[in-house]
């Protein structure tokens, strides 16, 4: 098995991963290339046949860091409702349902901002009332 990573005309890197040298060409579609090796599409790029750092200001960069820090507070308002959805919670059926609502609207920012490249730029969904 060898290491291998596949990346676009542009340089970035699509796919890691290992394989039999004999099926490199199966890991790339058109227009993509197969490079022997071991790459990190976070961070790099592959540029005039050599890994190269990504430039640390790019906007893939900053969307990358705004979307991880969106999903951990995401996670955390998720997971501090979780309550609100028990089946012995001690919410009506109404003040339920705005609670499903909300969480729904938690789940959804990260294709709602996938855009984004600060977390400020996030508008976080008020809190229903208790």
């Amino acid at each position: 098995m060898k290491n291998f990573f596949v990346h676009d005309a542009a340089g970035n890197i699509l796919k890691t991963g290992s394989c039999s040298e004999g099926d490199f060409a199966l890991q790339a579609k058109q227009g993509q290339t197969v490079v022997e090796g071991i790459a990190n599409d976070a961070t790099q790029i592959y540029v005039d046949g050599a890994l190269q750092d990504k430039p640390e200001d790019s906007d893939e960069i900053k969307r990358e860091s705004a979307m991880a820090d969106l999903r951990v507070t995401r996670d955390h308002l998720l997971s501090c409702s979780d309550w609100t959805q028990v089946p012995d919670t001690p919410l009506g059926s109404e003040k339920r349902s705005e609670w499903q609502m909300y969480r729904q609207k938690l789940r959804d920012l990260p294709a709602d901002y996938a855009h984004v490249t600060s977390i400020e730029d996030v508008v976080f969904p008020d809190e229903p009332a208790i």
